[in-house]
């Protein structure tokens, strides 16, 4: 029996007058790198696994290498067959490049003699991440607020840490997008520091800064400025005259303006309508007027408008028996009297008589 060997064939099996012919070589269906963890890159001093699915349906996989000489190792790896019809190999990156793709070849032979190539690339990231906190306006008036970031990596994680009041730094969590929605809720209003620190994909950790990135005061109380006055509501004899004592709870957000309107049917809008308060406020109008007042400060909270009812009537009231007939001829007879408009309305009227030029003696009070 006389076989002939075709260029580029081989004979991987002859037995009994039979043989097997292989032309085709194994196949390396998509290798990939696993990294440490759940990294997306490699740093220097990393251990790094190349993972090649590789078969070869006639003769067999003989060998699986790869060169790692572009990542720090030798040119030729061999890879140990692990799970099925997969091969694996751990390599220890040597390479201080701070950003690079490093793309590494792939070599299987079959028992047949045929071979096959394949690349897969292995990110190199030795250099740390940047970020920091973007400009906070001076004060924030709600408990809820954004705390925007810039990182210079795409897809770094962003751990954020804040210092109220100065009371030390803490971490307020770990986040990948910006920007951040920051509850002070059960912190409470105050001063509030912000930095950040940034992890890339291949677990480089971006050195924290010696001070905060950005600053802002929390206020969120309302003025509480008060008067002193006691009339509220009640008819007054004689001009009035009304104090304010501006106050704002801590932490206060600097300055205070107090504005005040006055007003006949209680709508005016201190703010809008009104002055600026600087000195207690005189009342000298008869009748009913409304003194509005509301405090606001440089947080921009604005205090609930106070309304005072301020009533005066300086006038005194009269009023005038009505004329009778000349001669009563039963000993109960009925009195008139008229009151003159008045500005705080007429109360009372006593009824005075003089018998036979005797003297005056009051009769009694009617309404």
């Amino acid at each position: 029996f006389i076989a002939d060997k075709d260029e580029g064939s081989s004979i991987s099996d002859f037995s009994d007058g039979f043989f097997t012919i292989d032309n085709t070589p194994p196949v390396i269906d998509s290798p990939e790198v696993l990294y440490v963890e759940d990294h997306t890159a490699a740093s220097d001093g990393d251990t790094i696994t190349i993972d090649a699915p590789v078969t070869d349906a006639t003769s067999g996989v003989k060998n699986v290498t790869v060169d790692a000489t572009g990542i720090g190792g030798v040119e030729s790896v061999s890879l140990s067959l692990g799970d099925p019809d997969h091969y694996e190999v751990d390599i220890v990156v040597d390479n201080a490049e701070e950003l690079a793709t490093e793309t590494l070849t792939i070599t299987s032979y079959d028992d047949a003699g045929n071979s096959v190539t394949s690349t897969v690339d292995v990110e190199i990231d030795n250099a740390a991440p940047t970020s920091s906190v973007d400009a906070l306006s001076e004060y924030q008036t709600t408990s809820i607020f954004n705390v925007a970031y810039t990182v210079d990596e795409e897809g770094a994680d962003v751990e954020l840490f804040y210092n109220k009041d100065s009371e030390g730094w803490t971490s307020s969590g770990t986040f990948t997008s910006s920007p951040i929605s920051f509850d002070t809720t059960s912190l409470g209003d105050g001063s509030y520091e912000f930095y950040t620190v940034a992890t890339d994909g291949a677990g480089n950790d971006e050195t924290a800064p010696e001070s905060a990135d950005a600053t802002t005061t929390i206020d969120s109380a309302k003025p509480d400025t008060s008067d002193d006055y006691t009339g509220d509501g009640v008819w007054q004899t004689e001009t009035q005259s009304i104090t304010l004592s501006e106050s704002d709870p801590t932490p206060s957000s600097g300055t205070l303006v107090t504005s005040y309107c006055v007003d006949s049917d209680n709508s005016c809008i201190p703010a809008d309508d009104g002055s600026t308060y600087s000195a207690p406020v005189a009342m000298e109008a008869e009748g009913t007027e409304y003194f509005r007042y509301s405090t606001a400060d440089d947080a921009g909270n604005v205090q609930d408008t106070v309304s005072l009812v301020v009533m005066i009537d300086t006038g005194l009231p009269t009023s005038a028996a009505s004329a009778l007939d000349t001669y009563q001829t039963s000993s109960v007879f009925d009195i008139a009297y008229v009151p003159d408009a008045d500005t705080s309305g007429i109360v009372s009227v006593e009824l005075f008589y003089n018998k036979d030029s005797a003297g005056w003696t009051s009769a009694g009070t009617f309404t």
